[in-house]
């Protein structure tokens, strides 16, 4: 067993998305980027599906410059790379166009972005949790949002989708980390969310500062359940789905400063997680088995691990585990295995890199890594090559403050967009259109 993830004994009482979640306990005091975020984040029905994740947000007190406002302002969009023509409708693969940033909400700082149609009218829509709580804005089609729901909650630091009512409706699962609580709220059918009571994050004494969030069916009984890392007591959850609800099953201790959480495939089929381990330079890697989770591999990513994802990269039969080393300014691709991962292929991207998503950015039909960098306000994008193989980063958009990170096509046009939250002073959550 690993040093740093030592198992406790299990809560005695019967109990994917991606992250968006944000690292509370920040030893550099910078922003972070959720889940599910999620990541945005898509349910993670195993074996995970590679598109739309995001890792960790920002530190809710980040103080920064303040973002636009809504209303069609924006920020300058830049772009870097292949020689390509943009603007002109034309969409060439292994090309990267996006338009300038336009800031579609900036009531708070963003901790956590997730992309979902949660109306059921075909059109993506937003979820944004924040200090106030929670904030759903409709997306109308053409890349524009209007403002909907408002859940005013204790301060939501993670955030993530998956069908958490049994319905196949996109629901929510929301953690609290100043009252150590998660809340789950579901979909009415209509896109309106009904917040369930608040459930406590059992198994170590206050404060645990639940943080990090993942869903995924990780038992094996068709079902949604959640995981939930605290990133102040270093403990891991998993809540069990049920026809009542959830029901905290089994509790860990991480050691080390719990930050990125992931849930999905590891291997060749077991269901999973990986845990970045903020003040050290690992992931750890749990695989479930006997009602919870046990470490089964850490592996080496760099300084700081931040964002994490768990994705099928190269169209085979395992995920591989993609992470952000923030002090590093690197992001780590390891090679899946029918045992786990492997070889471990380092980045540069920027200074301070926080948050990933994985999409397919350029139209080529690859899966590419989009990273938001706090140090260089800016979003930077690695695209995957015929080769498999990785070019240099490229700057794709300048975003103050930028933290959690989502992707979907908002505007119709079959191409990845991107939702990117800001830890500036007012805050904000900000959209890359693609500009084909």
């Amino acid at each position: 067993m690993h040093a740093w993830f030592r198992m406790v004994s299990m809560v005695g009482c019967a109990v994917a998305a991606v992250t968006a979640t944000a690292c509370k306990d920040d030893p550099s005091g910078n922003a972070d980027s959720a889940s599910t975020g999620g990541s945005s984040s898509a349910s993670t029905t195993l074996p995970s599906d590679s598109s739309g994740m995001s890792g960790v947000p920002m530190d809710l007190g980040e103080v920064a410059t303040t973002a636009n406002s809504m209303g069609g302002s924006s920020e300058s969009g830049t772009t870097t790379g292949p020689d390509v023509q943009c603007g002109d409708g034309s969409s060439d693969p292994g090309g990267i166009c996006f338009g300038a940033s336009t800031v579609v909400f900036d009531d708070a700082p963003s901790a956590a972005v997730v992309a979902l149609d949660l109306d059921a009218d075909g059109i993506i829509d937003l979820a944004i949790g924040h200090r106030d709580g929670l904030t759903i804005l409709f997306g109308i089609g053409d890349g524009g949002f209007t403002m909907g729901q408002e859940l005013a909650l204790p301060g939501v630091l993670g955030l993530a989708r998956g069908d958490l009512g049994g319905d196949a409706l996109p629901d929510l699962v929301l953690t609290h980390g100043d009252d150590d609580s998660i809340t789950v709220a579901i979909n009415d059918g209509d896109g309106t969310l009904s917040p369930q009571s608040p459930m406590a994050v059992l198994g170590a004494p206050p404060p645990a500062g639940p943080d990090g969030v993942a869903v995924a069916d990780f038992d094996g009984d068709g079902d949604d359940d959640l995981a939930v890392v605290g990133a102040l007591d270093a403990s891991a959850h998993l809540f069990a789905q049920t026809a009542g609800g959830f029901d905290e099953v089994w509790t860990g201790s991480t050691g080390g400063s719990p930050g990125g959480l992931a849930g999905g495939r590891i291997g060749a089929a077991a269901p999973g997680l990986a845990i970045s381990n903020l003040a050290g330079t690992s992931v750890a890697v749990l695989t479930y088995g006997g009602g919870g989770f046990d470490t089964s591999d850490s592996v080496v990513v760099g300084a700081g691990p931040r964002g994490v994802a768990l994705a099928d990269l190269f169209g085979g039969a395992q995920s591989e585990l993609v992470a952000v080393a923030g002090e590093d300014g690197t992001v780590a691709i390891a090679s899946g295995t029918d045992a786990g991962f492997a070889a471990v292929q380092v980045f540069a991207v920027g200074p301070q890199p926080r948050a990933l998503v994985i999409d397919d950015i350029d139209n080529d039909g690859r899966h590419d890594v989009a990273v938001t960098l706090a140090g260089a306000n800016a979003v930077a994008v690695l695209l995957q090559q015929d080769d498999g193989a990785f070019a240099a980063a490229q700057t794709v958009a300048s975003i103050t403050s930028p933290g959690a990170i989502a992707s979907a096509d908002f505007n119709g046009d079959g191409l990845a967009d991107l939702a990117v939250g800001s830890a500036a002073r007012l805050g904000g959550v900000a959209v890359l259109l693609s500009d084909p």
